[in-house]
């Protein structure tokens, strides 16, 4: 994980283009905390594969402390140039290796990084971290619909990034990318108690011109920049092309975009047995 996002373009890239998650899904993992841990328990949140921030800073204002971690040192740095929030704290670490001492934890979250990590070894330290009824929280998100105001029900618009995604140039991890897809649907946390809901969306208005940041951003397109920049070039000028095909000669950024993204939640508490 760490070589596919490790440059600081890469990670502003992220920063500007990867959604906030839905302020229901963060409600509803809150909720299910407070079933059985009190909130005026809540003393840390833990954000793993953090990113830059995007899942840590909405737990901000219910926590008296949040801790974002990533392996990324670009990804991190991000995070701490757009961090508003006192009392967060962004670091380097791996998800398997947290620099926490033992039952500290309320809540765990991990958002669209999960599929990246070794599930043993997280597992395990999820265990040693989580208080007694603490909770893990993994969520994350599938390829977004597309649409714009002057093109209602077109497909080829709200396919657009979709046809882009499945390109075979790219080159996705396919294992990692196939449990996202499937919305986790494979994972069985280590909890017995363990609750999951796809049900919550998002939307964000972008030009194309930010759309296609949001190409970049890819790590299949990244893995294929790394692997020959020449194909890479080509698979950003067909999206180009797509473009231009559609819309004629009209400005980039003047073409405007809304971005529908469906998440999706599991959720597991650590028991007292």
């Amino acid at each position: 994980m760490a070589n596919l996002f490790s440059g600081t373009l890469h990670a502003s890239i992220y920063a500007k283009f990867r959604p906030n998650p839905p302020q229901d899904i963060i409600k509803s993992i809150l909720s299910y905390l407070s079933h059985k841990v009190d909130r005026n328990e809540w003393r840390l949140a833990v954000d793993v594969g953090c990113g830059n921030g995007q899942c840590s800073k909405p737990l901000a204002k219910h926590f008296d402390r949040v801790y974002g971690f990533d392996t990324s040192s670009a990804q991190i740095g991000e995070a701490i140039r757009t961090n508003h929030s006192s009392n967060i704290s962004f670091n380097v670490s791996p998800a398997e290796t947290l620099p926490l001492e033992s039952n500290c934890v309320q809540l765990l979250t991990a958002c669209q990084a999960f599929h990246w990590f070794d599930f043993n070894r997280f597992y395990n330290e999820v265990n040693r971290v989580l208080v007694t009824n603490g909770v893990i929280a993994l969520l994350g998100y599938t390829m977004p619909d597309i649409s714009h105001n002057s093109f209602k029900n077109n497909n080829r618009i709200k396919n657009l990034v979709k046809n882009f995604y499945k390109s075979p140039s790219l080159l996705w991890s396919k294992k990692e990318r196939q449990l996202v897809d499937e919305e986790y649907s494979s994972v069985k946390l280590p909890f017995a108690d363990e609750i999951r809901s796809n049900k919550f969306e998002t939307q964000i208005t972008a030009t194309a011109q930010e759309l296609k940041g949001y190409l970049y951003s890819w790590s299949g397109y990244n893995t294929l920049y790394q692997t020959n920049q020449q194909n890479a070039n080509q698979f950003i000028k067909s999206f180009d092309d797509e473009i231009k095909d559609i819309f004629g000669d009209k400005s980039f950024n003047e073409i405007d975009f809304t971005i529908h993204f469906n998440y999706f939640l599991v959720m597991a508490r650590k028991s007292d047995n």
